[in-house]
C-alpha cells in the first residue's frame, strides 16, 4: 500500500472556522475524539485514511472511523489497522497513516504560487534523484493515480493553499532500486 496523506493550510483566508457542530457532517459512530476543536485533526486523518487504500470512491469522511490520541505531545490516530500520526505547526496541519510494516518517507513544502499538482511532481522526482539516486518520472496508473515510472511504486500527494506534501513507502522503494 501507499502512506496516505492530507494537509490543511490554517492560514488558508477561505477556510472556515469549524463549530461543533460542523463534527456531524464527518463523524463516525465509532469515531473517538476529544472535543470539536479537534475537527481538522479529524478531517486530515479521514482524507489521509481515505488516500491510503486508493480506491476509486468519493471521499465520505463519516464511513472512515478515527481514533485520536494524545500521547507526549503528539497526535496519533488510528483507523483499523492503519496507524498515523500528525506534524503539525503554526501554519499547516498534516497527516500521515501507514500499514504496520511500512516505513514512511515524506516531505511538506512552501509553496507560494500556483500549479500545485505539477509542483509537488517535480519536487517529488528531485528528491528521488538528490535522496536516492533514482531518476524517474511520476506518472498515472491506470486508475489516473501517481506511480514511480521506474518501479510502478505508488505514491500519495496533497496541497492545499501555501503547502504541499507527498509521501511514499520508503522500504519499498529501497527493495526496489538497482543494487
Amino acid at each position: 500500500m501507499v502512506p496516505g496523506i492530507d494537509l490543511v493550510d490554517l492560514n488558508d483566508p477561505l477556510l472556515k472556522k469549524r463549530e461543533k457542530n460542523a463534527l456531524r457532517l464527518i463523524t463516525n459512530p465509532d469515531d473517538e475524539f476529544v472535543d470539536h476543536s479537534d475537527f481538522w485533526y479529524l478531517w486530515t486523518a479521514k482524507e489521509a485514511v481515505f488516500k491510503y487504500h486508493r480506491e476509486l470512491t468519493n471521499f465520505t469522511p463519516k464511513e472512515i472511523p478515527i481514533k485520536l490520541q494524545r500521547i507526549n505531545n503528539q497526535v496519533l490516530f488510528a483507523s483499523k489497522q492503519i496507524e498515523g500520526y500528525f506534524k503539525v505547526t503554526n501554519d499547516v496541519i498534516v497527516a500521515i497513516c501507514h500499514g504496520e510494516s511500512e516505513d514512511t518517507d515524506f516531505q511538506l513544502i512552501t509553496c507560494e504560487d500556483k500549479h500545485q499538482s505539477e509542483k509537488i511532481r517535480r519536487k517529488l522526482e528531485e528528491y528521488l534523484i538528490e535522496t536516492y539516486e533514482l531518476d524517474c518520472k511520476i506518472i498515472s496508473d491506470g486508475d489516473g493515480l501517481p506511480i514511480l515510472s521506474s518501479t510502478g511504486q505508488s505514491v500519495s500527494f496533497t496541497h492545499h493553499f501555501h503547502h504541499m506534501a507527498f509521501a511514499f513507502d520508503k522500504k519499498e522503494l529501497i527493495k526496489s532500486l538497482p543494487h
